[in-house]
C-alpha cells in the first residue's frame, strides 16, 4: 500500500499578501502626493528587494531570457518600479505583484525595441564599410543567415529591419474616381 503525499504549496518568490502591507505603510508614510521624484520618500528596502525579485524572475521567462542585455533590461524594470511605486493605489487594488510585474515587462519591451535599434544602426554602419563585400563572403561562410549577411550577424529579422527602415511614400493620384470614370467613357465613344 503506497502513502499519498500531501502536495506542497507553490513556494512563490514574493508573498503577495506581504508585498501589499508593505506597500501600504510605505503609500502611508508619503504624505501628500509630489510630482517631483527627488522630492518623494525612497521606498523601503524591502519594497526594492521585492521589485528585484520581480524583474529578475520575469527575466528567466523564455521571452527575455537568451537576450545578452538581459541585465540592462533588470535594471531599467527596477528603475521603472522605484519611479512609479507612488502610482499603486491600495485603496483600489490588492495585488502589487501583478502591477509591479507589468511595469517590469513594458520596461523590458521598451530596452528590447531600444537595443534592437542601436544594433540596425551598427548593421547599417557595416554595411555601409563593407564596399567590397568581404563581411558578406566572411558571413555566408561562417553559415550566418538572415535577412542579409549583415543582418544575420546581428541578429536582426526582417521584421526588425522593416521597423526601421523608412516608409516609402505612396504617390497620389492627382485626378479623382469621378475624372477616371470620365475619361473611360471618353475613351469608348472614340
Amino acid at each position: 500500500m503506497s502513502k499519498k503525499k500531501k502536495k506542497k504549496k507553490p513556494v512563490h518568490y514574493v508573498d503577495n499578501k506581504e508585498f501589499l502591507a508593505e506597500v501600504k505603510a510605505w503609500k502611508a508614510t508619503l504624505g501628500e502626493k509630489t510630482k517631483n521624484v527627488e522630492d518623494r520618500k525612497p521606498v523601503t528596502t524591502e519594497i526594492a528587494k521585492k521589485f528585484m525579485l520581480i524583474a529578475e524572475g520575469l527575466s528567466h521567462k523564455p521571452g527575455f531570457i537568451n537576450y545578452p542585455f538581459r541585465d540592462d533590461m533588470v535594471g531599467d524594470a527596477i528603475e521603472n518600479c522605484v519611479r512609479y511605486a507612488h502610482n499603486f493605489d491600495s485603496d483600489k487594488y490588492s495585488n502589487p505583484f501583478a502591477y509591479f510585474t507589468q511595469i517590469c515587462y513594458y520596461a523590458f519591451i521598451r530596452r528590447i525595441g531600444k537595443e534592437k535599434k542601436q544594433l540596425y544602426v551598427k548593421m547599417k554602419a557595416i554595411e555601409a564599410q563593407d564596399r567590397k563585400g568581404t563581411f558578406a563572403q566572411w558571413a555566408k561562410s561562417q553559415g550566418i543567415e538572415g535577412p542579409t549577411p549583415y543582418a544575420g550577424y546581428m541578429n536582426l529579422t526582417a521584421r526588425d529591419i522593416g521597423n526601421f527602415e523608412p516608409k516609402k511614400k505612396r504617390k497620389k493620384k492627382s485626378s479623382t474616381d469621378l475624372e477616371d470614370f470620365a475619361a473611360d467613357e471618353e475613351n469608348e465613344k472614340e
